[in-house]
């Protein structure tokens, strides 16, 4: 064979190939046409008709395709990866003519082909999608993903008395596994809750339920307590602000007796009242599995906190109790110190806002002296007084838990604040120490600063509002000096001058962290 026609040959076989390739890559576009397509779809763009052209012209051209708006489109795959979903497709779908593989492939199909790398590419890294009340929920719910999602509700998007809601739901959990439906303040009223209940009775992905401000009422409640009772997934349920009442809390408690998964309970601004709250404490001395208990704003009265206090006495699985904004009054939280005396389980208690007076200090003083497990104690906004806060500081010198103390709004002058520096000085398990809005003035503030030369383990400090003056600042300034862990200071609202606000500043240096002076 001459060489002209060795040549000839090679020529002819170089452009076959490369005919050849054209039509691979032909075919491969068209696949990543459709795997971008499909993926603008899944998205669900505001302009469905706009959107998808777009995403295919990107994918043909290589480049990145399907843009949304928002935080989402950080998350979309490259014409590339297109290309390979397309390839993939091709590769499925072998037995068949490549040109058939791709017109009869619809949105379905390509999805469940994808491969799996590509479902953690399409899904947003925050596995969160939101509810409409159009289609496009279904489309974001990506067929097929084997991933486990979050469902927030669309700002403005209402489901009134739960019309249209179920069918919804029921339509993702075909395609995906919600294990959190955030669906806060979407007017579900009575009916939205009977659906949501109707759901959990058969439901099992559903971990985590926030029902906040959907006004269910009685009807609702009852119905989501009687699935509680068989559900067994459902491990958070925030139901706060929804006008729950006494029956509503009498039937959620019953629940409480059977229920083995629920750990998290918000019940928090709803007027349960005395009997409501009794019925809940109840359940509390037979429930075991219950963590976190909100019932600020709860219209308690003494009655029901009397009742949690002694169901604490006994329970051994709480350990967040929030009462705050009850009113309470002494007697009460005596009682609820008395029970944290026995209790070895509660870590977290927020008693803000009761009515507490001296007495009621001298209580809990009493129980941080014998108690091992209560980390955060918040007692803003009562009326501890000196008293209470002198009582409170003794204690400090000997317990070793306590790592967050809010005595904010508590009615202390001097003396108060010279007994909480003292504590300070041997103290060190307090981290963070709220004083704020508080008469400490200079007495009670130098005495702190004098505090912080020697304390190690403070790190957050609040003396907003405490009518302190140019001496404190320079006391502080002095103080920060050599002490090395303070990160966060709060000094607003005082009258530190100018020359004490400019030496703080110096002494705070670039330590990082915090500080307000204004």
């Amino acid at each position: 064979m001459s060489g002209s026609t060795r040549d000839l040959d090679a020529v002819k076989a170089k452009r076959a190939a490369a005919k050849q390739r054209r039509s691979a890559e032909k075919d491969v576009r068209q696949c990543a046409n459709t795997a971008g397509g499909v993926l603008a779809q899944v998205f669900g763009q505001k302009d469905q008709e706009a959107e998808p052209q777009r995403a295919r012209a990107g994918a043909a051209a290589g480049r990145g395709t399907g843009q949304t708006s928002g935080p989402r489109a950080s998350n979309l795959p490259s014409g590339d990866d297109y290309a390979q979903a397309g390839m993939a497709c091709l590769a499925e779908k072998g037995k068949m003519e490549q040109e058939d593989a791709c017109v009869k492939m619809g949105l379905q199909d390509a999805l469940e082909l994808l491969p799996l790398e590509m479902h953690s590419k399409i899904v947003p890294a925050t596995r969160t999608f939101v509810l409409r009340r159009t289609s496009k929920t279904m489309r974001s719910a990506v067929e097929n993903a084997k991933v486990d999602v979050v469902v927030v509700i669309r700002s403005g998007v209402m489901f009134r008395n739960g019309e249209g809601l179920l069918d919804k739901l029921n339509g993702l959990k075909t395609w995906c596994r919600v294990t959190e439906l955030r669906l806060k303040e979407c007017k579900l009223g009575e009916g939205g809750g009977q659906a949501i209940a109707a759901g959990l009775r058969v439901n099992s992905t559903v971990t985590s339920l926030n029902l906040q401000e959907n006004s269910l009422g009685k009807g609702g409640a009852q119905a989501i307590a009687a699935a509680l009772r068989v559900n067994r997934t459902v491990t958070s349920l925030n139901l706060c602000f929804n006008k729950l009442g006494k029956g509503a809390a009498q039937a959620l408690a019953a629940a409480l007796r059977v229920n083995s998964t629920l750990t998290e309970l918000d019940l928090g601004n709803n007027p349960l009242g005395e009997g409501g709250v009794q019925a809940i404490a109840a359940a509390l001395r037979v429930n075991t599995t219950l963590t976190d208990l909100e019932l600020t704003d709860s219209s308690l009265g003494e009655g029901g906190a009397q009742a949690i206090a002694a169901a604490l006495r006994v329970n051994s699985t709480v350990k967040w109790v929030k009462l705050g904004l009850n009113e309470l009054g002494d007697g009460a939280g005596q009682a609820l110190a008395a029970a944290l005396r026995v209790n070895s389980t509660v870590t977290s208690v927020r008693l803000y806002n009761n009515e507490l007076e001296e007495g009621a200090g001298q209580a809990i003083a009493a129980a941080l002296r014998e108690n091992n497990t209560v980390s955060s104690l918040i007692l803003r906004s009562n009326q501890l007084g000196d008293g209470g806060a002198q009582a409170i500081a003794a204690a400090l010198r000997v317990n070793t838990t306590l790592t967050e103390l809010d005595l904010g709004d508590n009615s202390l002058e001097e003396g108060g604040g010279q007994a909480i520096a003292a504590a300070l000085r041997v103290n060190s398990t307090v981290k963070t120490l709220y004083l704020c809005m508080n008469e400490l003035q200079e007495g009670g503030g130098q005495a702190i600063a004098a505090a912080l030369r020697v304390n190690a383990t403070l790190t957050n400090l609040d003396l907003y509002s405490n009518s302190l003056e140019e001496g404190t600042g320079q006391a502080i300034a002095a103080a920060l000096r050599v002490n090395t862990t303070l990160t966060e200071l709060a000094l607003g609202y005082n009258e530190l001058g100018k020359g004490g606000k400019s030496v703080i500043r110096q002494s705070w240096g670039n330590r990082g962290g915090t500080l307000e002076l204004d």
